[in-house]
């Protein structure tokens, strides 16, 4: 699929929203909170993090006795402890979003974009040998390219 130079502008903007949201959301960050917390607990450890790949594994992790995964243990806390939270899932929209988008398709249109824009400098830089005429801020332009 080819993606468009719009629309990797858009995927880029969701990324940064993206990006803010996680950074600056509470209830993000209170499950971070609690996951490190059990994993301490379990470890008995001390830790003050932990590997971002645990993440997608927490919803495999089931307790030994009713069988219930992390993800529950964890909504049930947040429910119990924190119910003025609201739904993360609308909480954090634009990373909805991200999580769709194929970053090596947007990589090669950036990739793609920059070679034209190299292309075109060439071009003016071309233009401007064999030009007496040429403005000289495009001039300028081309020689710090």
């Amino acid at each position: 699929a080819v993606v468009s130079t719009q629309s990797t502008g858009d995927y880029l903007m969701d990324l940064k929203e993206c990006c803010s949201e996680l950074r600056t959301n509470q209830t993000f960050h209170l499950i971070l909170s609690y996951l490190l917390d059990i994993g301490n607990f379990l470890r008995q450890a001390s830790d003050d993090g932990f590997d971002i790949q645990f993440l997608s594994k927490v919803a495999d992790i089931k307790d030994t006795v009713k069988k219930q995964t992390l993800v529950h243990h964890i909504a049930t806390m947040m429910h119990t402890n924190h119910p003025e939270r609201g739904d993360l899932h609308k909480e954090i929209g634009h990373t909805h979003r991200v999580g769709r988008v194929v970053f090596d398709e947007v990589e090669s249109t950036i990739n793609k974009m920059d070679e034209l824009c190299d292309n075109c400098w060439e071009h003016l830089r071309t233009i401007s040998k064999h030009t007496s005429s040429t403005n000289e801020v495009l001039q300028k332009q081309a020689n710090k390219n």
